[in-house]
C-alpha cells in the first residue's frame, strides 16, 4: 500500500477492520469463523475490483481499499465504500454477523496515513462508531509534533520492555479522622536516561495505538496488586478506563486476584465518569462482580459530565471524586462551589453512603470551603505528593 501511495498517487485510501475477534473466537467454531472470514475477505475483494480499486491485506481482519483522487470524487469514494459496509453488515445463517469499522483517509501520504488512522480509530471506538471520514491535512502536526510523537512511542516502548512502568502514590486526607485514609496509584514512566514521564505525556500516545495502552495498564495493576497484596490495614485505588473494563483478559486477572486476596476491600477502582461510555449494563455488571468480589468501587472526574447522572446514579459506588477542574476554581467561582454543593447536596438524597473525595487541593483555602460543604477526602498537594516510596 505505501508503495502505492508513494509512487502512483494512491492519496484516498478505506481502512477497514474487525476488531471484536477474541469474543467471537469464545462463542463460535473455528470452521465457522474460518467460513466468515472468506466471505469478508471475498466480498471485499470482488467489491474492490468491481469499481477498479486497489485493495491490500494489512493483517488477517485489517484490510484496505485505495484509489487516486484524481480518479475519483472523494464523494463517490464514500457512497462506495457505504455500500461495501453495508453488503458487510448482511447476515445469514451461514456466517456470523460482523461488524467492521470504516475509516476513510483523504489526502493521506505515507508519512501520515498510519498516525491519522490510529488516532481516528481510537475516536470511532469512544465515540462508538464505525463509519469515519478523515481529512489527513486536517489538524496535521508539525515535524517537531511528530518527532515528539514517535519519541514517545520509544519510551513506551522502552518502559515496557525494560519494567520501568512506577506506580506512584498519592494519600488521600480524612478530613474527619485528620490522617491519610488510602492512597491513589499513579503511573509514570522511567526512560533510559532516568527521566521520569508523566501521563500527559504519554497517555494519548499509548491509546492511539492501543495496544501500547493495554501493556501499560496491566503492568501497572500488576505491580499494585503485588505491593499492596499482603498489606492489612492501609488501601489503594487503580484507574480503570472503559477500554480496561472491555479487555477481557485484564478483567479475568483482576477477579482472579480480588478472589484470592486476603483483604479484597483494600482495593479501590477508579472508573473515568468523563468517557463515552457506550454499554452501561456492562459497565454495571463489572461493577456488581467487584462488589460481589469484596472490593470497592470510586467514580472518577464526578462532574465534569453530567448528563450521565442517572447512569451513574444506577452504578453503586463507594466514592466518589470531584473533578479537579471544579476544585481549583471553587473560591474564585461561583459556579464551581455550586456544583461541590449539588454534589454535597446530591449524595443526601440518594439515601446510600457513598463518600466524597475532592482532587487538586493546593492550599487552605480550597480547604476550608470542602470543609464547609462537608466533603468526606481530600487529596492534593496540600497534603500529600506523589512518591515511588510508600512508608506504609
Amino acid at each position: 500500500m505505501n508503495m502505492d501511495i508513494k509512487l502512483k498517487g494512491y492519496d484516498r485510501i478505506c481502512m477497514i477492520n474487525v476488531f471484536d475477534i477474541t469474543s467471537m473466537e469464545t462463542v463460535f467454531t473455528k470452521h465457522m469463523i474460518n467460513l466468515t472470514y472468506r466471505n469478508y475477505i471475498t466480498n471485499c475483494v470482488k467489491f474492490a475490483k468491481n469499481h477498479n480499486y486497489n485493495i491490500y491485506l494489512i493483517d488477517k481482519w485489517h484490510v484496505a481499499i485505495g484509489a487516486p483522487s484524481y480518479m475519483v470524487a472523494l464523494s463517490e469514494f464514500v457512497s462506495d465504500m457505504e455500500t461495501l459496509q453495508h453488503i458487510l453488515f448482511e447476515a445469514t445463517e451461514e456466517y456470523i454477523a460482523i461488524v467492521p469499522m470504516f475509516c476513510v483517509i483523504d489526502d493521506c501520504t505515507v508519512d501520515n496515513v498510519s498516525q491519522v488512522y490510529y488516532s481516528a480509530r481510537v475516536e470511532m471506538m469512544q465515540k462508538n462508531i464505525q463509519f469515519y471520514v478523515r481529512d489527513a491535512k486536517y489538524g496535521q502536526l508539525d515535524e517537531e509534533s511528530i518527532r515528539e510523537r514517535y519519541h514517545m512511542v520509544n519510551v513506551i516502548n522502552y518502559a515496557i520492555s525494560h519494567n520501568k512502568v512506577i506506580p506512584y502514590y498519592q494519600g488521600i486526607y480524612d478530613n474527619e479522622k485528620k490522617h491519610i485514609h488510602h492512597y491513589e496509584s499513579l503511573m509514570r514512566l522511567e526512560d533510559e536516561n532516568g527521566r521520569i514521564y508523566y501521563p500527559g505525556s504519554f497517555l494519548d500516545v499509548a491509546r492511539s495505538y492501543g495496544l501500547l495502552y493495554d501493556s501499560l495498564s496491566s503492568l501497572m495493576i500488576h505491580k499494585v496488586f503485588e505491593r499492596f497484596r499482603l498489606i492489612e490495614d492501609t488501601s489503594v485505588s487503580l484507574n480503570l478506563s472503559i477500554r480496561d473494563i472491555k479487555n477481557r483478559d485484564l478483567v479475568e486477572y483482576i477477579f482472579e486476584f480480588l478472589s484470592t486476596a486476603r483483604h479484597p476491600e483494600n482495593f479501590v477502582f477508579e472508573i473515568l465518569e468523563n468517557e463515552d461510555i457506550d454499554n452501561y449494563d456492562e459497565l454495571i455488571a463489572f461493577v456488581d462482580r467487584i462488589h460481589d468480589l469484596g472490593a470497592l468501587i470510586s467514580i472518577d472526574d464526578f462532574g465534569s459530565g453530567f448528563s450521565n447522572l442517572i447512569h451513574i446514579a444506577n452504578i453503586h459506588s463507594d466514592y466518589l471524586k470531584i473533578d479537579g477542574s471544579i476544585v481549583k476554581r471553587c473560591c474564585d467561582d461561583k459556579e464551581s462551589e455550586n456544583l461541590i454543593a449539588l454534589i454535597s447536596n446530591w449524595r443526601k438524597l440518594i439515601g446510600r453512603d457513598i463518600r466524597i473525595i475532592a482532587e487538586f487541593v493546593e492550599n487552605e483555602s480550597i480547604q476550608m470551603k470542602l470543609l464547609d460543604y462537608k466533603i468526606d477526602f481530600s487529596q492534593g498537594y496540600l497534603f500529600s505528593k506523589p512518591s515511588p516510596d510508600l512508608n506504609i
